[in-house]
């Protein structure tokens, strides 16, 4: 049986990384581990911009779609994280 590359886990630390379509990645999930760290999209509603969500000590944020996730930023600059993604 051979191994596919459809699952990725990182330790963010000191960095933004922003997810494209690109990537192929379907779902998200995020941990803050230190400091402060948020999630942006870039979807609007409207001429609604997306927020920053500012993630809270010990309450993981997950997303799934049925298709590729583009624009979605992780920025853990002045924090840490773990991630992990699936296609």
């Amino acid at each position: 049986m051979a191994i596919t590359d459809n699952i990725g886990t990182f330790n963010l630390n000191a960095e933004t990384i922003t997810i494209t379509e690109s990537m192929g990645v379907r779902s998200v999930s995020v941990i803050l581990v230190s400091g402060t760290v948020t999630v942006t999209g870039s979807m609007k509603l409207g001429a609604r911009e997306s927020d920053s969500i500012t993630l809270e000590d010990g309450v993981p944020l997950n997303v799934s779609f049925d298709f590729s996730i583009d624009g979605y930023v992780i920025d853990a600059s002045a924090g840490a994280a773990l991630l992990v993604t699936g296609k």
